[in-house]
């Protein structure tokens, strides 16, 4: 719709008061404030059914709620392949954000594990920033 204007959302913006721009502007900073902001705090080293590997602590906050929750590498890696999968021919290759490498060796180094998750953080709030999916007003 580049170059025009929803019609539903002319119609509901046209009923509420004030002027449409003020309206519009009202209605994306509230849409803005339902964001989520997600954050990988800290990183957690596991050993479970004679397997070790890393974890790490999410954080997902919306208004003044937040909920925590820990995750593997093979877990994001998972979801960024079915994103990609689902979406790819809708969204364009260079909106994509990066996802960091799997790697074999020295993967409990904390420098490796530190660029992983600093990674992992930037691909998951670029899921969430609109950045994939734009919000049009």
């Amino acid at each position: 719709m580049s170059g025009q204007q929803n019609p539903l959302l002319a119609s509901m913006l046209s009923e509420l008061p004030g002027a449409p721009r003020a309206a519009a502007d009202s209605l994306r900073s509230r849409v803005a404030a339902m964001t989520p902001v997600i954050t990988i705090d800290r990183t957690l080293r596991l050993f479970e059914q004679g397997t070790e590997f890393t974890c790490f602590e999410v954080t997902i906050s919306v208004s003044e709620h937040s909920w925590k929750l820990q995750k593997r590498y093979s877990e994001f890696e998972e979801l960024y392949r079915h994103l990609f999968a689902a979406h790819s021919k809708v969204v364009a290759a260079e909106r994509w954000p990066s996802f960091p490498q799997k790697t074999w060796l020295s993967r409990f180094d904390q420098s490796i594990v530190e660029t992983r998750r600093q990674g992992l953080q930037v691909f998951l709030q670029a899921c969430v920033a609109r950045t994939l999916y734009p919000v049009i007003l």
